[in-house]
């Protein structure tokens, strides 16, 4: 499903426009970035929590030489679903 399309069905589902639920993504997006600086976490109900985690530096191999290489330590944003979503759509074969 393209962003277009999501918008559209929920569009049709809820009664609003396009451009309102377009908006209302666009809204939450900021919210999540701005929590996400501010505490470093942010829930998101059935979805899960969206985090800021530190990596620590490592060894790697790079995959065309084989060569080993360092890889920096760094941020990273990480989802952790919850286990009801979990249990929706994975199990699935």
């Amino acid at each position: 499903m393209t962003r277009h399309e999501f918008y559209s069905t929920l569009a049709t589902q809820t009664g609003l426009s396009k451009n309102q639920v377009k908006q209302i993504f666009e809204q939450a997006y900021a919210l999540v970035l701005k929590s996400l600086s501010k505490e470093g976490k942010i829930p998101l109900g059935h979805f899960g929590v969206i985090k800021i985690v530190d990596r620590k530096a490592r060894m790697g191999r790079h995959p065309q030489t084989g060569k080993p290489l360092k890889i920096a330590a760094k941020r990273a944003v990480k989802m952790s679903l919850t286990s009801a979503l979990k249990k929706s759509f994975l199990n699935k074969k």
